[in-house]
């Protein structure tokens, strides 16, 4: 699906004045490019509080057995993929110093613009120490599965304290760390967690 946000202003009758608001959503990618499906699309807010609520099931009710199932292919690139973005977001921050540095930003503008970058290089960097510590219990796959889980589910709790502060780039990231696929279909979500 694709993420869509849309403008919209009018004037109001009853004092001249005007009001702007914005939606987001997800539309079918195929329905957008090729006109080949149904139109399928989600209220952004609808579609995220469903992915979150199917991620909590799945984390809190997956019984330990589940837990092979998800290990017996698991991502083979998630320190790669961290070390990608810690990467680009180290070349924004560079990018906000050097404007700030010949005077393209103001320093409010950049400790506004920084801040979120930063808290993300954190959280990364806690991640990353997360998949360490999974690795050195690789010798006890008991253990490492149960590390795993615990990790996830933490990971999920975090995400639902933060959600509501979190941009769509924060958000998009958080749920690549929990989640490998999502599903949609008219009337539910399918998730594969990550492995």
């Amino acid at each position: 699906m694709i993420g869509v946000s849309r403008r919209q202003a009018w004037s109001r009758k009853r004092d001249g004045g005007r009001t702007e608001a914005e939606y987001r959503y997800y539309r079918c990618g195929s329905r957008v490019n090729q006109s080949v499906c149904g139109y399928h699309t989600w209220r952004a807010e609808v579609l995220e509080r469903q992915v979150l609520e199917a991620a909590g099931q799945r984390l809190e009710g997956v019984p330990h057995e589940g837990a092979q199932l998800l290990w017996a292919q698991p991502r083979a690139q998630p320190r790669a993929s961290l070390a990608s973005r810690l990467r680009s977001l180290d070349s924004r921050l560079e990018r906000y110093l050097d404007a700030a540095s010949r005077g393209a930003l103001a320093v409010e503008a950049l400790r506004s613009a920084a801040q979120p970058v930063i808290r993300e290089v954190r959280r990364l960097e806690a991640r990353q120490r997360g998949l360490d510590s999974l690795r050195k219990l690789q010798g006890d796959r008991g253990l490492m599965e149960h590390a795993w889980w615990r990790q996830q589910r933490e990971g999920l709790r975090q995400l639902r304290l933060e959600w509501a502060s979190l941009s769509g780039e924060e958000r998009r990231f958080h749920l690549g760390d929990l989640l490998d696929k999502v599903v949609v279909y008219d009337d539910r979500v399918e998730l594969v967690l990550q492995g």
